[in-house]
């Protein structure tokens, strides 16, 4: 039989507060010039996410960090989408389709909490520590307390995630 073609996946992670300095950019609407103040990581939590990738064998290729899990899931992790805003990284898992594995949901938990990250979703923001749920208790994000509840929430909803959260 044929395996399954490998599928990428790609997730995006945020800085859980906003950056201390403001950034410089254009409104596109009117052209005049506004500052934002970005997600952002504190130097610890950019200094403990940068560790995690370590203790997971990473090669740092840059801002690119790429690292295979014990299941072989290849992982790629991109520290700060642009020279603006590093509290926006991304991590792609290349993985088979419609099967994103127990390492690589643990490996993202490990992540997200190591950064006080955000993780974006679709139709849900996904914070690992009650201090982050707090900051932004009003903004409909979903506070997960392990790699098991984040698999669920991930692959099945926020309907059985709930359910799975009532249960335990």
């Amino acid at each position: 039989m044929k395996p399954a073609p490998k599928m990428l996946y790609m997730l995006m992670l945020t800085g859980s507060h906003d950056a201390a300095v403001p950034v410089r950019r254009t409104n596109p609407f009117n052209g005049e010039p506004v500052d934002v103040y970005p997600p952002a990581l504190t130097d610890a939590e950019n200094a403990e996410a940068e560790r995690l990738l370590a203790r997971h064998g990473a090669r740092c290729e840059g801002r690119r960090h790429v690292l295979q899990l014990g299941d072989g899931t290849a992982v790629e992790v991109v520290a700060g989408v642009d020279d603006g805003e590093p509290g926006r990284w991304s991590v792609s898992f290349g993985a088979y389709l419609q099967h994103l594995s127990r390492d690589a949901m643990r490996f993202l938990f490990e992540l997200c909490d190591a950064g006080s990250f955000i993780l974006e979703g679709a139709d849900v923001g996904v914070v690992t520590r009650a201090a982050v749920m707090d900051q932004h208790c009003d903004d409909g994000f979903v506070l997960v307390r392990s790699p098991e509840a984040l698999e669920i929430l991930m692959k099945e909803g926020r309907s059985a995630y709930a359910k799975h959260v009532g249960s335990s």
